[in-house]
């Protein structure tokens, strides 16, 4: 197998197992806020989340400042990805051409895991111990995993945290 035959299996399989991250969440993709009819439904499934996870008021209010941070570097690596899944599927793509798709993408996914973090810690500071972990289960805070369908946290308590 030649050099170009292992680049594009490489890029191959890292486009399907960041797919089956990004897109192969139990809840779908969302949008980023705003975008067209697809981002206000995306917008609404987000809002019934939150309201699922029964947060105090405080961490709802905390949760929904942050939140448009969070989708909107969810969105920008999710676009870096389609344009890598577009040069990973072009049977005419040179070495070069995945590599620097490849590059590109892996950049993205840095920038991504720093803005997590970095709004993560924010929204953490100002959680309950509940919320955090409501929102760990939710997947609003990072937690390997991506957003989870409907969020619950499998307690049926309304006890505040």
């Amino acid at each position: 197998m030649g050099r170009a035959c292992w680049v594009a299996l490489v890029v191959g399989l890292i486009a399907a197992v960041a797919g089956s991250v990004l897109y192969g969440q139990a809840g779908g993709t969302a949008a980023a806020p705003g975008a067209g009819a697809a981002g206000a439904a995306s917008d609404e499934r987000l809002k019934a989340m939150v309201d699922r996870l029964e947060l105090s008021a405080e961490d709802r209010a905390a949760v929904e400042s942050k939140l448009p941070a969070l989708l909107k570097a969810r969105q920008t690596l999710q676009d870096e990805l389609a344009k890598l899944r577009a040069v990973a599927d072009d049977a005419n793509a040179t070495p070069e051409q995945l590599t620097q798709a490849v590059d590109k993408y892996q950049a993205a996914r840095r920038t991504y895991r720093e803005t997590t973090r970095t709004e993560d810690r924010a929204l953490s500071e100002k959680l309950s111990p509940r919320g955090r972990a409501r929102c760990l289960v939710a997947g609003i805070l990072d937690n390997g995993l991506g957003f989870l369908r409907g969020g619950r946290t499998g307690t049926r308590s309304r006890q505040g945290g």
